[in-house]
């Protein structure tokens, strides 16, 4: 007679060891999926070049006094309602 605790130890185990994550081989090329999933390559900054413009400065100004105001709990940017 099979003992049937036994037998679905055994089944468990089997599955648990077909799961497991083995080493990746280094050696080889990666797999066709992810060879096209790299990340773009970032264009370097010319010297000279604007990176940070005036209206950026007042965009990112009026986000952190937002912010700071939220923080305190006025949360409409302290204008009268």
């Amino acid at each position: 007679m099979i003992d049937l605790p036994l037998a679905a130890e055994l089944v468990l185990v089997l599955l648990l060891v077909a799961t497991l994550d083995t080493q990746p081989d280094t050696q080889t090329s990666p797999p066709a999926d992810l060879a096209g999933s790299k990340e773009p390559e970032v264009q370097p900054v010319q010297p000279g070049e604007p990176v940070w413009s005036p209206q950026l400065d007042r965009h990112a100004q009026r986000i952190l006094h937002l912010e700071r105001c939220a923080a305190r709990g006025t949360g409409n940017g302290g204008r009268k309602p």
